[in-house]
């Protein structure tokens, strides 16, 4: 009878032979799938083989040490019988196990146990050899292959609790053991972390709405698990102000707004307060909200309605946090501002029609400290021949009501001051010249000058200067006066002076010919403009043109048109701050009747 063997050992290499017609060998194994706790697995063995067989083998080769014989049944049970070289015929451990089989197909199986230490995959490699008479052989391989149930994931080590700083990276990480593949999805208090699926989860740069608690839910094909709730703490680790942007110099006119604006960093989020140093001052001082300052302890500071006085003055600001301060840098507020401060008309004052009168405008909000001047034996001093002896100075409102009047000025020190402080010339105590310190209110107002018999007549020269402090809201906005003009020291002159420290555009006018469409008779035909600056002339003009920027003055100004082929003179001119004489003259040294104007261009 043929004898089959069974081998268990590893490992093992099978070499293949040429398998001839009719010959086959199937080698199964029930279950596939084997615990890990032990048990036994049953091999089923199918073998066909031609009668002429005369020598025929049956090798199974185990893959590692610990399996065992457990019995033989089924159709042709083949008769074990051991061979005494090996240790194996014992029916256990490392070695062989032989068959004796019919001389015929063959179909059977056989048991093996395995031991609790299996942890992997088993594979056996099997081959019947068969050889006929001729002494040709068969080799006919077959391979099993055993694995392990799924194991369900175990966690071996859990995420920890974790504190760190804000702006770092964070990582938590869950040691999980169990069949593969395994799957990985963390949560935020749980909610779903999008792309957190792998076994270590990465955070950062963090931020303080990352304090929370994090877990991670683990599968495979056998189950799912979930770890503790890990949590991270991110706390801030205090830093010092860092200032990012520095504040900037500012311009604005006056009355209008200025901004200045620092951006900071630190952790915590520092706080902010502004300092001023007054032009000229050498001490800081914080400011506090009012009507003057907005936003004092903001990144943002509003200084609101600026005035001449806040010309100069310097800002910066301090951010502080808990871990220190920081101080950003000066900057300073440049105040614009261009006004007519005071304003003169020097020209015969007469009588009846010939009275000289000055028309002034204060324009603007609130009230005008004003300084005016009737002045006429004084002005011999300065070479002017034909003065008004005794002048009588008038002011008259909107209305035409008398509201000041000055005859003798009285050598007062009130008003001398104010001569000084407006570098007027000074007046004798005793002297016959009037001068009047009046508030006046928003408004028009004439001014007369008149002689103190009703006959008198001479030179006169009316002065109206401003002498609030600062740069009041309230500014004379025009100056007019019509009288005659005659030749030599007998001309109409008006002086004006720009204050401020920005040009001021201003419309001068000389008006003789369109007068007499009013009812004025006697009017000069032909006036002459000239403008000085000092003793340099800077500008003239004879006939206006009709341009149409002068005819947009006239507009703005809210003066009455010119025709535009008149006589009459006009010009607009940007004027930087200084002193300044407008001079009205007839062409080919003719008199008459005209008005002289000067406004401000808004």
């Amino acid at each position: 009878m043929p004898r089959l063997f069974l081998r268990i050992f590893g490992p093992w290499l099978l070499t293949c032979l040429t398998v001839a017609a009719g010959e086959s060998f199937t080698f199964t194994a029930t279950p596939a799938v084997y615990s890990a706790a032990g048990g036994t697995i049953t091999f089923a063995v199918a073998l066909n083989y031609g009668a002429t067989a005369s020598a025929l083998s049956l090798t199974v080769v185990a893959p590692n040490e610990g399996w065992t014989f457990a019995g033989a049944a089924g159709s042709a049970v083949p008769q074990i019988v051991p061979s005494a070289g090996d240790i194996g015929n014992l029916g256990e451990g490392f070695g062989f196990l032989y068959f004796n089989i019919p001389p015929s197909p063959a179909s059977f199986t056989f048991g093996l146990k395995y031991p609790a230490k299996m942890t992997e995959p088993q594979t056996f490699q099997a081959s019947a050899v068969i050889t006929d008479a001729s002494g040709h052989t068969t080799a006919l391989p077959a391979t099993v292959t055993l694995t392990l149930p799924p194991v369900a994931p175990a966690i071996t080590t859990q995420p920890a609790d974790t504190t760190a700083s804000a702006g770092s990276i964070a990582t938590l990480t869950v040691v999980v053991t169990g069949t593969t593949p395994l799957s990985y999805q963390w949560r935020k208090n749980t909610t779903v972390v999008p792309g957190a699926t792998a076994a270590t989860l990465t955070l950062g740069p963090l931020q303080t709405t990352d304090t929370a608690t994090y877990d991670v839910v683990i599968t495979n094909a056998s189950g799912s698990i979930t770890s503790r709730a890990a949590k991270l703490t991110v706390v801030t680790v205090p830093t010092s102000p860092l200032i990012a942007t520095q504040p900037q110099n500012a311009t604005a006119a006056v009355g209008s707004i200025a901004v200045f604006t620092v951006a900071a960093s630190g952790t915590p989020v520092p706080t902010y307060l502004w300092q001023r140093l007054p032009a000229g001052a050498t001490t800081w001082s914080n400011l506090g909200n009012n009507a003057s300052y907005a936003g004092v302890t903001t990144a943002t500071l509003t200084v609101g309605s600026t005035t001449q006085a806040m010309n100069g003055d310097q800002f910066r600001c301090m951010v502080t946090n808990s871990a220190g301060t920081a101080t950003s840098g000066v900057v300073t507020l440049t105040v614009t501002y261009a006004r007519l401060s005071s304003l003169s008309i020097r020209a015969i004052a007469g009588t009846g029609d010939q009275t000289l009168i000055v028309g002034l405008e204060i324009a603007g909000s609130g009230t005008k400290q004003v300084l005016l001047r009737g002045i006429g034996p004084t002005l011999s001093q300065y070479n002017v021949a034909g003065v008004l002896a005794d002048p009588s100075l008038k002011l008259f409102n909107a209305s035409g009501a008398q509201v000041y009047q000055n005859n003798d000025w009285g050598g007062g020190t009130t008003l001398s001051n104010l001569f000084t402080q407006v570098s007027a010339f000074a007046l004798p105590p005793a002297s016959k010249d009037a001068a009047l310190s009046i508030l006046l209110p928003t408004s028009s107002y004439t001014a007369q000058v008149t002689g103190a018999t009703s006959t008198a007549t001479g030179v006169a020269l009316i002065e109206a200067y401003e002498t609030d402090p600062g740069v009041p809201s309230a500014r004379f906005v025009g100056l007019s006066a019509r009288n005659q003009v005659g030749t030599g020291e007998n001309i109409l002159v008006a002086g004006f002076v720009v204050g401020g420290n920005v040009p001021l555009q201003v419309l001068i006018r000389a008006v003789g010919p369109t007068l007499a469409s009013f009812g004025v008779s006697g009017v000069l035909a032909d006036p002459k403009l000239e403008l000085y600056g000092g003793s340099q002339k800077i500008g003239e003009n004879d006939d206006w043109g009709g341009t149409a920027p002068l005819r947009d003055a006239f507009t703005v100004t809210q003066e009455f048109p010119l025709p535009a082929n008149s006589k009459d003179a006009a010009m607009l001119i940007t004027l930087p701050p200084g002193l300044y004489t407008a001079q009205v003259s007839g062409v080919g040294n003719t008199t008459g009747v005209a008005l002289i104007e000067v406004y401000e261009v808004p």
